[in-house]
């Protein structure tokens, strides 16, 4: 195996906001998730583009990490955003900049010889196209984080709104990653029954991340709560 694992998701320049301090950094689920793998003992690779405004300290960082960052093409303006916290930690995030879209071209043949492909979308980089090329090419688990495909903006703001494709995209995936609110596809319906329409799309797991209430991870029919305390 080339790598353990390979990321697809646009790095991130992020300015946070909260009452008592403000910093810029870098995130996005590529750094994170490559990042917490290396950790944890996995190699890992990234396809990803950023802009000219991507400072080289925070690649150094990835690459401290032991990321391979062979597929981080430079495109336009990084995408960006700013995230504002009030008193009780209830996040506002604005989009500041969009970085282009994840084209199936950019994927090199090394990275189907991996274990796992993970789709790590930020805003709206990752489409059918890429999941269907990757479900042609690749033999391996695929497993998709929701966010960045339920994304758009409203009123200055990002909302979250189901793209009308997500069904042939579920269709590829084997392990979906979603928060209790990226879940919710009927807002008539209760988290139990939602996460049971998104079962029926595809996946065979699906990890709901509760913040501080840890996360729930459904597999066919079983169900197990871990708790963050």
């Amino acid at each position: 195996m080339y790598f353990d694992l390979a990321v697809i998701g646009n790095l991130t320049l992020d300015h946070i906001v909260t009452p008592f301090t403000e910093i810029n950094t870098f995130g996005g689920t590529a750094a994170y998730t490559s990042i917490t793998a290396r950790r944890l003992g996995s190699s890992v690779g990234i396809v990803s583009k950023i802009g000219s405004d991507f400072p080289q300290t925070y690649l150094n960082q990835l690459r401290k990490e032991d990321v391979d960052l062979y597929c981080v093409e430079v495109s336009n303006a990084t995408t960006q955003f700013e995230l504002v916290y009030d008193h009780n930690w209830n996040r506002r995030l604005k989009l500041k900049a969009q970085c282009a879209k994840i084209l199936p071209e950019d994927i090199p043949k090394k990275f189907f010889d991996t274990k796992i492909i993970h789709f790590g979308p930020v805003f709206q980089e990752i489409d059918y196209r890429i999941v269907s090329f990757v479900k042609d090419n690749f033999t391996g688990e695929i497993s998709l984080s929701l966010q960045g495909l339920v994304r758009v903006v409203k009123n200055d703001t990002i909302e979250i709104s189901h793209p009308s494709d997500l069904d042939r995209i579920l269709e590829a995936v084997d392990i979906l990653f979603a928060n209790e609110t990226e879940i919710i596809f009927d807002p008539s319906k209760e988290l139990n029954q939602n996460i049971e329409i998104f079962k029926k799309l595809g996946p065979k797991i699906i990890i709901i991340t509760l913040g501080k209430k840890g996360s729930i991870i459904f597999s066919g029919d079983d169900s197990f709560h871990y708790s963050t305390s």
